[in-house]
This record gives structure tokens, C-alpha cells and sequence, in this order.
């Protein structure tokens, strides 16, 4: 991706600076015009104006240290300078702003990055409203270079995007699978849809004494249970739980149902 960069004097000055360079050498000019360095001018300053946070770090320096690849890391890291410069809460328009002021080529669907975003757990907030937040996850992942999308690899036939590699542990595939649990509702109960059989799922598993599930862990006991859940739509199916505190997903990329979970689970069978 090529940056055009554009200096012109002001005032009747003399001086005409036009060129195509690489972002990294743009985000070190604007860097460098943002700073205190006396030689710079005041009206060099207001032709690129960059926001800058207490430690005197800009945008497109968060941008230059944490390398985010994707337009949803962007958003993140752009969340993470709104935060230190003491804005918590942001809307899309902020974020906007951020990839005009530093020279990023704005998205064309800004919106639905945002909800990608959201999905990865990097922000959380309401569209309604406009209205997010970086979440402790977001800042993990950012800090971290965003080594969990790192070591998801391609597989063969994933046309839709990476997949990580997963593996039915020993200890999941001895499970044998019963759709009656006591004190909570049948797995088969028309009651429960397949986000909720997840949960039954995840619940059956730890009061076996496994404690979380990785994706293909959930499908093959699904698949035992003849639920007919897809590998490819347990993250869809999820996220309603994640955004009502009934589950998590744990550093190592498995689900665990949290008391909250349980607590619907249990709830269920008095409604039937």
C-alpha cells in the first residue's frame, strides 16, 4: 500500500513537498511533526495535526509498535490511545477520525469491522447507542502482538478464513454421553435450542470432571448426542452466551461454562 504525502507553505512561503512513500516512512513524518523538536514549525503542526496522549505516544505510534495486520486489531489499538488519553468509552466516528488524522486508508465498512471487533472479544458496547469500550482481552491480545490470531492456521477447503487446529482430547472422547442430567432439563427437551444444548453440553462435561471444551470437542459430543451441531457454527451459536456471562473462552481456545451458565441451565427445567 502506497501513502501520498503532501507539504505546502503557508504565508506566502516558498516551499512545495509532494512524494509517494511507504506508511511506515508516513507514520514516521507525522510522528516527527507531532513532536517538540524546535525545528518544527507551528505551521508545519496544523497541515498534519496528530493527536498526541500523556506520554507524548501518537496514534500512528501505537500503530508502528504493536503491528496490528488487521482492520480490527486497528480499531482496538486506535481504542487502546483513546483509553490512554482518557476516553474510555468511543463511538465509530472517533475511530474515523483516527484513521484520517493518521493517514490510514479508512475501511469502507467501518461498521461491520467494528462488529468483527466485537466477535473477537477485542471491544465490547452497544451499536444502538454507539458506544464501546476496550475490553481487558483486547488489551491482552494487543500487548501480546495478537499471538491467539497468529497461531490460527489455514486449513485446507476454509474458504470462509483460518481455522485453528484442534484435537479430541483422550479424556473427552471416554465421555459416554447420556441426554438426561438431574436437576437440569433434557438435552432433546424442545425447550432448548442449540446455543442452550451447548451449554448442556459444556455443563455435562464439567460435572464429569472435564472442565472446558475446545470446538470440535463440542461438536463430537453433540455428535454422540445426534444434535446435529456444526463445527463451523459454534461461534455464532456462542455468542449470545459470552455477551449474558453464561460462558468464557479460556487463553488455551476452550469454552467454560460459568455459574451464571449453570444457573440458566437449572432454570430451564422448571419452565418446561
Amino acid at each position: 500500500m502506497a501513502v501520498k504525502i503532501k507539504i505546502e507553505g503557508t504565508d506566502g512561503d516558498i516551499f512545495n513537498f509532494e512524494a509517494i512513500t511507504t506508511p511506515m516512512k508516513a507514520g514516521q513524518v507525522i510522528a516527527f511533526i507531532s513532536s517538540d523538536s524546535p525545528f518544527v514549525t507551528k505551521s508545519m503542526k496544523e497541515i498534519l495535526p496528530v493527536p498526541t496522549v500523556a506520554n507524548n505516544e501518537t496514534p500512528i505510534d501505537l500503530i508502528v509498535k504493536y503491528e496490528p495486520k488487521t482492520i480490527a486489531q486497528k480499531i482496538s489499538v486506535f481504542a487502546l490511545y483513546l483509553k490512554k488519553s482518557g476516553k474510555d468509552q468511543f463511538g465509530i466516528g472517533d475511530i474515523k477520525d483516527l484513521f484520517r488524522r493518521t493517514g490510514l486508508i479508512s475501511p469502507t465498512n467501518l461498521g461491520r469491522d467494528i462488529k468483527t471487533a466485537f466477535r473477537l472479544r477485542y471491544i465490547y458496547g452497544d451499536a444502538n447507542t454507539d458506544s464501546y469500550y476496550l475490553t481487558n482481552v483486547g488489551e491482552d491480545e494487543i500487548k501480546s502482538g495478537f499471538k491467539s490470531e497468529k497461531s490460527k492456521k489455514p486449513t485446507n477447503g476454509n474458504r470462509g478464513g483460518v481455522r485453528s487446529r484442534l484435537e479430541i482430547r483422550k479424556e473427552v472422547s471416554l465421555l459416554e454421553m447420556e441426554v438426561n442430567m438431574d436437576s437440569y432439563p433434557s438435552v432433546t427437551s424442545p425447550e432448548l435450542n442449540k446455543s442452550t444444548q451447548i451449554l448442556w453440553i459444556l455443563e455435562f462435561a464439567r460435572i464429569k470432571g472435564v472442565l472446558s471444551l475446545n470446538s470440535k470437542e463440542i461438536e463430537n459430543l453433540a455428535t454422540k448426542l445426534r444434535l446435529g451441531i456444526q463445527l463451523s457454527a459454534i461461534a455464532a451459536l456462542t455468542e449470545s452466551s459470552f455477551k449474558r456471562g453464561y460462558l468464557r473462552k479460556r487463553n488455551d481456545n476452550t469454552y467454560e461454562i460459568l455459574n451464571k451458565g449453570s444457573e440458566f441451565l437449572k432454570k430451564s427445567i422448571k419452565e418446561e
